[in-house]
């Protein structure tokens, strides 16, 4: 009789073990949702396998040539969130071109001229979006898809990110930097894979 009632008691400890865990992991994760909303951080943008939080740096990201690129918008506290995103220029890589008789800077004072979300095929839903890179896309591509025939006064340089895909909702700002080509690695905020 004494062997059903310990092994009564032993799966009794076990669930009670169980669910001690689960309460103290609920109870973190709350403390946890708090205090990133104290710090702004209202919603996240996810791709692949990472999660960029808002108001919490800039990520880098490696697009390859030819694929569809999927991301997810999620709230902290997994309601809908309303959100705008583009891909616009980046300020630190400037650079100069002519178009026409014109001299320009790549990155400009309008946001009209920042703005390159119909260059990359941006297409948002409510739970997030997409851009499409064409099988050998380049940085002048875009720009001459963008402004029509222009000259370059350089030779640019493929490393480096000229780009950034920025998701915004109220206050709140995820701003990825990528760079492409017909390469495939990725870069994240903390590691390279290749």
């Amino acid at each position: 009789m004494n062997k059903p009632d310990g092994v009564r008691s032993a799966v009794a400890k076990i669930i009670t073990y169980i669910l001690v865990a689960l309460l103290v992991l609920g109870v973190a994760g709350a403390i946890a949702a708090l205090v990133l909303r104290g710090n702004g951080i209202t919603f996240y943008v996810e791709y692949g396998e990472n999660m960029y939080y808002a108001n919490d740096g800039e990520g880098c990201l490696g697009l390859v040539n030819g694929e569809m690129h999927t991301f997810a918008v999620k709230s902290l506290t997994g309601d809908k969130i309303g959100y705008e995103v583009s891909v616009v220029a980046c300020p630190q890589e400037n650079f100069s071109f002519t178009l026409g008789e014109e001299h320009r800077q790549f990155y400009s004072d309008t946001l009209e001229d920042n703005d390159y979300s119909a260059v990359f095929g941006l297409n948002s839903t409510p739970d997030g979006f997409s851009i499409a890179l064409p099988a050998g896309f380049t940085v002048e591509q875009a720009i001459r898809y963008k402004f029509g025939d222009v000259t370059f006064d350089g030779v640019l340089d493929k490393t480096l990110s000229y780009f950034a895909v920025q998701v915004t909702s109220d206050e709140s700002i995820v701003l990825l930097h990528f760079i492409f080509d017909d390469y495939s690695f990725t870069l994240g905020p903390s590691a390279i894979v290749f």
